[in-house]
């Protein structure tokens, strides 16, 4: 019974004048067509943060959305770089996977202290570093 109540409370708009699931659009990014790429941080403060922006992109912007992501802020970098990790949920990057086509383009909430490798990430990545956008 919970189950179901879940379920039907997480497929509503949160907005009556919502852009609805069929209507929304895909990106063309690094050469392909893809959804709007979410790396989440399995923490509270961020999944908030992250719900928000999902609920933005699909229901105001009308864009597709994917999720995947980590309870460590260490794979940000790589996984907006287009490395990729060994399976959904995790923090492991399979070595030698990236600078392929990019799938996740916003995270929030790094707390990884990412000034100490992000200079690496430039010299690594060239032009598919993630850019920071500001701070929260």
């Amino acid at each position: 019974l919970l189950a179901s109540f879940v379920t039907a409370a997480w497929s509503k708009q949160c907005f009556t004048d919502a852009i609805l699931p069929a209507d929304r659009k895909m990106i063309f990014f690094d050469g392909q067509m893809m959804n709007v790429g979410l790396w989440e941080n399995y923490w509270a403060s961020s999944l908030l943060i992250s719900s928000l922006f999902e609920i933005l992109v699909q229901e105001k912007l009308g864009y597709n959305l994917t999720k995947d992501g980590a309870s460590t802020s260490r794979p940000i970098v790589y996984m907006l770089a287009g490395c990729k990790n060994e399976a959904p949920g995790s923090a492991g990057i399979i070595e030698g996977s990236c600078g392929g086509p990019r799938v996740n383009h916003f995270s929030f909430e790094s707390w990884q202290g990412y000034e100490s490798y992000l200079a690496d990430a430039f010299k690594i990545f060239g032009a598919k570093s993630p850019r920071l956008l500001g701070d929260l």
